[in-house]
């Protein structure tokens, strides 16, 4: 797959999820199921996480490394990290929340349309895995489709039994 294909991948990806989380009622962007164990997030929490990540991640392909001015959270997989961090930890609107989505996937876009064709299979180590540089843009692509599932999981939760609305 080349990259304009997995570019147009991510690109799909995260429209999709905006689609998602418009069909999402206001009232339940923050809403959390009970969880006896374990630890519950929000839509809210996830969108939160996604626009954070889209900096690292255009880093990473980019410049091959973690950006330094974001710090990386030891805890990162739970939802405090999730909604804590980042442009949007404390944006709840979600028509901002659209926005920063868009404004930041334009941004990542166009950084990683300005690799050189020659650096596509630079190996890049992150401090959870490694992978090339073209690999981590289908991670991202894969990123935003994993939290799609989630959102769908919780709309179903809170009564959403018609996908999307």
């Amino acid at each position: 797959m080349g990259i304009e294909t997995t570019l147009k991948w991510l690109a799909a990806s995260r429209e999709f999820y905006i689609q998602m989380i418009q069909a999402t009622p206001d009232d339940r962007l923050d809403w959390k199921p009970v969880a006896a164990q374990g630890d519950a997030t929000s839509i809210l929490e996830i969108t939160r996480h996604l626009i954070a990540n889209e900096h690292p991640m255009r880093s990473m392909v980019v410049d091959g490394k973690w950006p330094e001015d974001t710090p990386m959270d030891p805890n990162w997989a739970a939802s405090s990290s999730f909604a804590g961090a980042g442009p949007a930890a404390e944006v709840s609107d979600k028509a901002d929340l659209v926005r920063m989505i868009r404004e930041a996937g334009a941004e990542t876009d166009q950084a990683v349309r300005d690799v050189p064709d020659s650096a596509w299979n630079d190996t890049v180590s992150l401090p959870f895995m490694t992978d090339t540089r073209a690999g981590l843009v289908g991670l991202a692509a894969s990123h935003w489709s994993y939290h799609t599932g989630q959102v769908a999981y919780l709309q179903r939760l809170y009564g959403d039994l018609k996908f999307m609305g």
